[in-house]
């Protein structure tokens, strides 16, 4: 099933009160091969090129990111399974 979900007003008010800082450098290390861990579980990177990148989130049962965004980016999320 694929599900389209909407930023609610209350996302929106959120994320308006948020600073973005445009000078930090953009990170340059190289992920690929690499197994991230993360408090919420890991995440590891299999696919890049100059116009995407392609990473695999595994999410600890009942576990959940941080809210965040990126700026100037397209996130899509599908769901695998859970």
């Amino acid at each position: 099933m694929i599900k389209k979900v909407y930023s609610s007003d209350l996302d929106l008010y959120n994320l308006s009160t948020k600073r973005v800082d445009f000078s930090i450098p953009k990170d340059t290390f190289d992920y690929r091969g690499l197994v991230v861990n993360k408090p919420w579980g890991y995440e590891y990177l299999i696919f890049q090129n100059g116009s995407v990148a392609i990473w695999v989130l595994n999410l600890k049962v009942n576990g959940s990111t941080s809210l965040h965004c990126h700026p100037q980016k397209k996130t899509s999320l599908i769901v695998l399974s859970g």
